[in-house]
């Protein structure tokens, strides 16, 4: 590291790690690094040293924190920026894709269509950044990147923070920033002449008068950009597209071709095992070796799940090279292990080169029977040995996964065989006889704390419990196991919000699933492990690329049967109930036996509308078991079907069947769900009437929505003001915008207040941080009721996703004024993202404000669907509420008739 580097690395502290300097173009030298709490690539950019004794700090602090509230896809954001000594650095997300001025010199310009669709995003991303006072300054294309068809601009705002910090401004405008944006779409068009080159002739114009006044009209001047003329298209073709992709699981191999052999990929194939009493090692085999040589050097192993459902035939070349094939290794280890006499056991196996049809290595090892596992570690050396003659492959040494006893080994690898066939119950018992024997055994209490959350739920505290002691003992691991057991431990540690590092922790597990994906791009668990994690802790991702994750592990393995459950429930809360039958039948073929597979089969039934009412399914539901009815409710709890099906199973599991009603202590256990799925159907006055503990975040929704008693409201606010702490569960902090609807000053004053000194007072950063948020959000509030509403949305609109992960009632208060005043670019940016809170009795309101943006912007596909499910999920809805079902019923029978 050069001295300079050392100087900067000692500016960033252990925040980020300095990797290496990277080309600049631009304003000072641009660096990689590493952010050390997510493990997610940087760019920091060094600032000339001669300007920072020419810096006014305070201007400074004040320009980068305008550049910083800047949130738009197509601005890369800036993450941190500071001074010290005469090193000036800016902190931004590494930019995915490819330069514009990488792209021009390779292919000397872009298609026009690609080339109106970039300057369209980038023209966006610019009048975001003026309507809030911040030009970019410094656009070339240098600053501008491709990823797939999409642009984003780096380093938004830092020639103008510089500008403001020295005294500067006068020299940074708009037109500017329009005027070098016309440049590079002249660079980008290569003297094409066509519609889009008419758009740059006159932003580059001579004539102040032609020009555009601004951004957003040359943006508008643009017309609507090729994606946005293909989202009808793929809206049509979405239902196809998943039953192709599902449906065609079977035939994919043949269809798309085998995938191609990796070269450092290696497949070990359940040994041949004669031997009854040793029968557990032949899928033990494939499940020690594989993490033996899992992270050697170069190599990585096809997950044992993944080669025992594609493995057929015997231990033989033929069969091996089908394996390598299907799982796209060109490395396949197989074998067999026979009584050699007494008490000697002889492994003999092969390792074989796929592509080439030859094998790299004919092996022989003997041991005494009661040493099966040194015979695995054995061949393990062996193995890495011959492949180091061509791979940069060091000494490993491993032990069986952990185990410190060949009794725990044997009971751990007979719970996998469980496992792996989704038979929770058998995989816990033999997980468990494997910690009674090794309390440290760290894979066997991971998976122990996974098939309990099948077993009971997800949030168990037994399920939290083995998890967190397998975090204890996570040394040494197979790389693939370690990551993920690092993802389930860290999901368990989220399942309190208060927990002093939850954020670092949430950041933590993004960053080691999306890592494990990286490196295990053919694992399907990896992937089910990936889309779980979003789906339970979704604050930084969204539904689709759920769906996605789970799809492709899917793809990669369609008899894993976990990864069908989530998707039957995002497609049917997406309201694609097709893609949720083809789901379900796909799951059902594999024939699975646990009370998953009884409510899948339940699910289905319900789907139906022939049988849905009909007395078999009454007769189903009355006898139900209470785990039978929560495991079916999960799949409706989204949907907004005309039979309100969560209603009906919620309404069962608090009331019971009218034969044998629920005990009071029962029911109670169950109350808050029945009064979740009573408010997000609109039936609001049923579910205040219901007694028992309000939860603080469903009351707030409610209350936003119109569903509670006004004066028990207030009442309830009041107090929670005078007697709460400042914290994400206080009534009055995520309900605090009711108080700017009813103008209420004082109120949001003594709460700003209180905030404030919860800030000051505050010794963990996490309640400095959360206390500073709420301040900011309530002056927002503030600026609202002195009639003040721009400073109110840029408030809003600047209040960070993880302040709170409760406070949806400011999301929608922002949703709403957004929608109130035609504030459409920034309205588009916000409802972008899914509905906060995944399943919320708000969600119709944000379909609704979508619905309303799709219809001003012409998107009638758009605005068809997201009227649709407020038409529906509505249905049912309170008097205050059918106002805007008409609305949708009235939209959706007008563009049915017009379509």
């Amino acid at each position: 590291m050069h001295d300079f580097e050392h100087r900067l690395q000692d500016v960033l502290g252990n925040a980020y790690q300095v990797e290496r300097e990277l080309p600049l173009g631009g304003l000072g030298r641009l660096f990689l690094a590493t952010e050390v709490a997510s493990g997610r690539q940087v760019a920091v950019q060094a600032l000339p040293p001669d300007l920072a004794g020419r810096l006014d700090t305070g201007r400074l602090r004040a320009a980068v924190d305008r550049v910083a509230r800047l949130k738009h896809p197509g601005v890369i954001p800036l993450i941190a920026a500071g001074a010290k000594d005469d090193i000036v650095y800016c902190v931004w997300p590494h930019p995915h894709g490819e330069s514009l001025r990488d792209r021009l010199v390779r292919d000397g310009g872009l298609a026009s269509d690609e080339a109106q669709q970039v300057l369209h995003d980038v023209a966006d991303a610019l009048a975001h950044g003026h309507a809030q006072g911040v030009c970019h300054g410094d656009l070339r294309p240098d600053t501008i990147y491709l990823a797939g068809s999409r642009a984003t601009i780096a380093e938004f705002g830092v020639r103008s923070a510089l500008n403001a910090a020295l005294g500067a401004e006068g020299g940074m405008d708009e037109r500017a920033d329009l005027h070098a944006l016309a440049v590079a779409g002249q660079q980008m068009l290569a003297g094409r002449g066509g519609p889009v080159a008419e758009v740059v002739a006159r932003a580059l114009s001579i004539d102040p008068a032609e020009q555009y006044p601004s951004a957003a009209a040359l943006r508008d001047a643009l017309g609507a950009p090729p994606s946005a003329r293909r989202r009808r298209r793929r809206a049509q073709l979405a239902a196809l597209g998943v039953l192709a992709l599902l449906g065609g699981l079977v035939m994919w191999q043949h269809l798309r071709g085998r995938p191609p052999l990796i070269k450092n990929l290696i497949a070990v194939a359940p040994f041949e095992i004669l031997d009854p009493e040793h029968a557990v090692w032949r899928e033990g085999m494939v499940t020690v070796l594989s993490a033996n040589l899992d992270g050697a050097g170069p190599l990585h192993a096809v997950s044992p799940t993944m080669v025992v459902r594609r493995w057929e035939g015997a231990a033989d070349a033929a069969s091996a090279a089908a394996l390598g094939r299907a799982t796209g290794a060109s490395l396949v280890l197989f074998g067999r292990v026979v009584r050699a006499g007494g008490d000697t056991m002889r492994l003999t196996a092969s390792l074989l080169d796929v592509q080439l049809g030859t094998s790299v290595a004919e092996l022989q090892l003997a041991d005494p029977d009661s040493r099966l596992d040194r015979l695995a570690d054995s061949l393990t050396m062996r193995v890495l040995r011959e492949l180091g003659r061509s791979r940069p492959i060091a000494a490993v040494s491993r032990t069986s996964l952990g185990a410190s006893s060949l009794p725990a080994l044997r009971a751990f690898l007979e719970g996998e065989q469980h496992f792996r066939r989704s038979e929770w119950d058998s995989a816990l018992a033999g997980y468990q006889r494997a910690i009674e024997l090794d309390s440290t055994f760290a894979l066997a209490l991971y998976r122990a704390g996974v098939a309990v959350g099948w077993v009971r739920n997800a949030s168990d505290s037994l399920s939290n419990a083995y998890l967190e002691r397998a975090a204890a003992h996570n040394h040494g691991l197979p790389q693939r196991d370690s990551m993920l057991l690092v993802a389930e431990s860290l999901s368990a540690a989220l399942a309190d919000e208060s927990e002093p590092d939850f954020w670092r922790h949430y950041r933590r597990l993004y960053a080691t699933t999306a890592e494990a994906a990286h490196r295990y791009p053919h694992d399907p668990e990896v992937w089910y492990e990936y889309g779980d994690v979003r789906y339970h802790n979704d604050a930084f991702s969204n539904e689709r690329e759920m769906r996605e994750a789970f799809d492709r592990a899917i793809t990669l393995d369609s008899a894993f049967a976990p990864a069908f459950l989530h998707p039957i429930e995002l497609a049917l809360g997406a309201g694609d109930a097709v893609a949720a039958r083809r789901y379900i039948s796909l799951y059902l073929d594999l024939h699975s036996s646990d009370v998953y597979a009884d409510a899948v089969r339940l699910t289905r039934r319900l789907l139906d509308p022939r049988l849905a009412r009909a007395p078999e399914t009454e007769a189903i539901l009355d006898t139900a078991s209470v785990d039978l009815l929560l495991a079916t409710q999960s799949s409706f709890r989204g949907w907004a079907d005309t039979l309100d099906t969560w209603v009906r199973i919620a309404t069962l599991l608090v009331d019971g069947p009218p034969h044998r009603p629920r005990p009071p202590a029962e029911a109670a256990a169950y109350a808050n769900n029945m009064r979740t799925a009573l408010a997000y159907r609109g039936r609001l006055r049923e579910a205040w009437r219901r007694t028992g503990e309000r939860t603080p975040w469903l009351f707030a929704a409610m209350a936003w929505v119109g569903g509670t008693d006004p004066d028990s409201t207030m009442r309830i606010l009041a107090a929670s003001l005078r007697s709460d702490a400042i914290s994400p569960r206080a009534p009055a902090v995520l309900a605090s915008p009711l108080w700017a609807e009813r103008g209420d000053a004082a109120a949001l004053a003594t709460l700003e207040r209180r905030a404030d000194s919860t800030a000051r007072a505050a010794r963990r950063p996490d309640e400095r941080a959360f206390a500073h948020g709420i301040v900011e959000a309530t002056r927002a509030l503030e600026a609202l009721v002195r009639g003040d509403t721009t400073a109110a949305v840029r408030g809003l609109e600047a209040m960070p996703d993880t302040v709170c992960l409760r406070c949806v009632v400011h999301k929608l208060e922002l949703a709403r004024l957004l929608d109130a005043r035609h504030m459409d670019a920034d309205a588009a940016q916000l409802l972008a993202h899914d509905s906060p809170g995944f399943v919320q009795p708000t969600d119709a309101f944000w379909e609704l404000y979508r619905a309303r943006l799709a219809v001003r912007r012409g998107d009638r596909a758009a605005a068809l669907r997201a009227y649709r499910f407020v038409r529906d999920v509505w249905r049912h809805a309170d008097d205050n509420l059918q106002p805007y079902v008409r609305e949708a019923r009235e939209y959706t029978a007008g563009t049915s008739e017009r379509d």
